[in-house]
């Protein structure tokens, strides 16, 4: 079963307003002007940012993951919810079902990523994942 945002609860920028702060406000309609890729995006909001706003930022990712799943949102309807809840612009590129729900699974990997690390210095976060390119 798949649901369009007209059966999506209205409310999910109040459940998940950290999340929203971080997607709107990174992934702005414009932010393929100010940043190269969408990982320069999550890399400059990582960078600004102290562990614990990262760690709430990531705990309300992992949970509207799985509200995502729960509700057995197709790609279209996520990518809408994305757009009209939380004002992300960003757009998955054509490619097989579930490709915005794999963007969501790369965000928290990188914020995890930023979380393990032993002192949380993104910058070498940054360069053991590029030299892994």
């Amino acid at each position: 079963m798949t649901l369009s945002t007209d059966n999506v609860d209205h409310n999910l920028e109040n459940e998940f307003p950290q999340l929203g702060q971080f997607l709107g406000c990174y992934f702005h309609q414009d932010f393929l002007e100010e940043y190269r890729d969408e990982d320069a995006a999550i890399d400059d909001y990582l960078d600004g940012r102290s562990p614990e706003q990262v760690d709430l930022v990531n705990a309300e990712l992992s949970q509207f993951i799985e509200f995502v799943r729960h509700e057995r949102l197709d790609d279209a309807s996520l990518g809408e919810v994305l757009l009209v809840h939380f004002g992300c612009f960003y757009y998955a590129p054509a490619g097989p079902q579930g490709r915005y729900l794999v963007w969501l699974n790369h965000v928290r990997a990188r914020f995890n990523s930023f979380a393990h690390s032993d002192d949380r210095d993104w910058d070498s976060v940054i360069r053991t994942d590029q030299s892994d390119m």
